[in-house]
């Protein structure tokens, strides 16, 4: 088990640099129906952004897409002792069945709030990439305590989480749940062919990134 699981507060203000005016901007591209027109970094985009200023790395080589291959960011991350094992969540259908893939996914089958909570270390910040429908979407997600209560912080591209920031803060695990719930199941026309043959997998993986000096 690794004693340096947790970054300084002071991450956060890198995080804000990274992410500011970036879901603005996302927002006009989605406002514009114009597909040759796209503003600000997609979700992958600023996701590795987002790692390569924590680890003040500009160069650091990272993946096209946040798990599911060898070349990933998280394998990379993991490969340099940066990342911990990938954690997979499950969900439910509506009768309380394992849901396959993304057309009958409705909740969360054990919790990913609880999850996170249980691996921090008591000072400092968490951070974490989550993946949800096996890549189909990259977030990041920080947890402290602030002002004695617990705080997740859930950052994407915009406008997935938020028009304005890009962001959702939550202050119960309940709320994270039922956060990353209703994304997956808003998604259950996703890639449904014939039959359901060709679903992303109903699951939300995560995944811890340390602290450290990259290779």
């Amino acid at each position: 088990m690794r004693n340096n699981q947790e970054w300084p507060v002071s991450v956060l203000e890198i995080i804000d640099d990274v992410t500011f005016l970036n879901a603005p901007l996302r927002t006009i591209s989605v406002i514009i129906p114009i597909d040759s027109v796209r503003f600000g970094k997609d979700c992958i985009e600023l996701h590795n952004a987002i790692i390569r200023s924590l680890y003040k790395n500009d160069k650091m080589k990272l993946g096209d897409r946040i798990v599911g291959t060898k070349t990933s960011t998280h394998q990379i991350l993991k490969n340099q002792g940066l990342a911990g094992e990938l954690k997979t969540f499950g969900f439910l259908t509506k009768k309380g069945t394992k849901a396959h893939g993304n057309a009958t996914a409705y909740e969360l089958k054990d919790s990913v709030g609880a999850y996170i909570m249980s691996l921090y270390r008591g000072k400092g910040v968490s951070i974490f990439g989550v993946s949800a429908m096996d890549g189909y979407h990259s977030m990041l997600l920080t947890y402290q305590f602030r002002d004695g209560k617990p705080e997740f912080t859930l950052i994407d591209q915009g406008p997935a989480t938020s028009h304005l920031t890009g962001k959702s803060v939550f202050h119960f695990k309940q709320g994270l749940d039922a956060s990353l719930s209703e994304y997956v199941r808003d998604r259950q026309d996703k890639r449904v062919g014939k039959g359901g043959k060709y679903q992303y997998p109903a699951d939300i993986e995560v995944y811890k990134i340390y602290p450290g000096a990259s290779k």
